[in-house]
């Protein structure tokens, strides 16, 4: 076809090297399911109701002194992997002193994703007996919870970074990209500062000045993405926050989108007492006092890894936005393919409203920049990223062509303003210079 040559003659020059988009599994390291926990010893009571004790375990088996399990990792469940277990300030106060905590409220509001049916939460109401801890400075319990550096961590069974032997059961060696994701609704945004979760004090999910914010490597980077910036309080979001040791640098997503980004090594130094997991608080850096308490309801934290383990090579999975990002994977789950731009299982390439023709042109020529680095999210996706890089260009076209030449030829017209398909020389020389001379705009 005469349409095909041309356009694939158009795009040859610039598809050689393009990445192959795969399949992902990341392996979950712990689950909260925060009130909906199903067979691991847990049994919530009717929601709204306190937060007494959340339950404690040791590796395998429940700690009976407090009735069962707050991590569902169904790993864990199996014997393969470390239960990490949450606490109120209740359950780890020897002196029973503390009378507040925070409590169950129901969450059959929020967006759900296959896979989810509880509709139990835990809600936060900003004060410093709201939270939720993996240990605690002075406990019993080993203070070092967080996830931080998985090579290091609770759940590893390398070198526990200070000289011991890790006492966990998986060969997390050489592990050190991480990643968690869940539902939060905030409801003080203009509280001030506030930490809704804290995997130690260098990494974390925080408000701050009325702002989506990251912690990475103990420095705060507040999201720079105009109308996504900022949360609104009674509004349920779903976030993560992935740091990709292999790219250096660390992603914050909200609803699949972008808001936050840095670069740089994840540094993590075990053995201090703030060296925990919280939810709902923060720690200070300098003696693991409690402070920026959230004032909102959180439900099912998902905390994972990914990479080949140094001791055995055991693989943990890679990681892969699109697929392991509930919220994604559930947007762009009704997608006929690289052709259906916007992902609502359509392929229409007329001129109407909400086409997947309108849908690429109005994103053609963009670069999505999260604090001036060009990454991919779910907005890049549907304005036409098909391959994934952040921008919609020559490439996305391409892929496009290869999966729908009728679609590929619709947007080449378009793109050259009228209906005819001009010769192999005009439409490189066009399209490049396009990108070239301004049709790129920036988000």
């Amino acid at each position: 076809m005469r349409t095909q040559r041309f356009l694939t003659l158009a795009c040859a020059c610039v598809a050689i090297g393009m990445a192959t988009m795969a399949t992902a599994a990341v392996r979950l390291d712990r689950l909260y399911l925060l009130g909906d926990e199903d067979g691991s010893g847990f049994s919530p009571v009717s929601p709204p109701g306190t937060v007494a004790e959340l339950g404690a375990k040791d590796l395998v088996q429940p700690d009976p002194t407090f009735g069962g399990s707050y991590d569902s990792d169904p790993f864990a469940s199996s014997g393969t992997n470390t239960y990490i277990d949450l606490l109120t300030p209740q359950a780890l106060d020897l002196t029973n002193s503390l009378t507040s905590s925070p409590t169950y409220v129901n969450v059959a509001s929020r967006p759900s994703v296959p896979g989810e049916s509880g509709v139990v939460g835990v809600r936060f109401v900003g004060s410093s007996q709201q939270y939720l801890s993996a240990g605690a400075l002075g406990s019993p319990y080993p203070k070092s919870k967080a996830l931080g550096d998985p090579s290091i961590s609770v759940s590893s069974s390398a070198d526990d970074g200070i000289g011991s032997p890790g006492t966990g059961v998986k060969d997390y060696s050489g592990i050190r990209s991480r990643g968690i994701q869940f539902w939060v609704m905030p409801e003080a945004v203009a509280a001030g500062d506030q930490s809704i979760i804290s995997d130690s004090n260098a990494h974390g999910v925080r408000i701050e000045d009325g702002l989506w914010t990251m912690r990475y490597n103990g420095v705060d980077y507040a999201s720079d993405r105009d109308s996504l910036a900022a949360p609104t309080n009674g509004e349920w979001y779903h976030v993560m926050q992935v740091a990709d040791r292999d790219s250096n640098n660390s992603v914050l997503y909200v609803d699949g989108n972008a808001v936050a980004l840095a670069t740089g090594n994840y540094s993590f130094s075990p053995g201090e007492g703030f060296d925990t997991l919280l939810l709902g608080a923060g720690d200070t850096d300098t003696d693991g006092t409690r402070e920026d308490f959230f004032t909102g309801t959180l439900d099912d934290v998902k905390m994972f890894v990914w990479g080949t383990s140094e001791a055995t090579s055991t693989n943990y999975g890679t990681f892969d936005l699109f697929a392991d990002n509930d919220f994604i994977a559930d947007a762009l789950s009704a997608s006929a393919g690289a052709a259906d731009v916007n992902a609502d299982g359509v392929i229409d390439y007329s001129n109407a409203a909400g086409s997947d023709l309108n849908a690429f042109l109005d994103g053609w020529g963009t670069r999505n920049r999260v604090n001036g680095v060009i990454v991919a999210d779910l907005s890049t996706r549907l304005s036409g990223d098909i391959d994934l890089n952040g921008k919609v260009d020559l490439l996305d076209l391409y892929e496009i062509n290869q999966a729908n030449s009728a679609a590929g030829a619709a947007l080449l017209a378009a793109i050259g303003g009228g209906t005819a398909v001009p010769e192999p020389s005009t439409i490189v020389l066009g399209s490049l210079a396009l990108l070239v001379v301004g049709v790129a705009r920036r988000r």
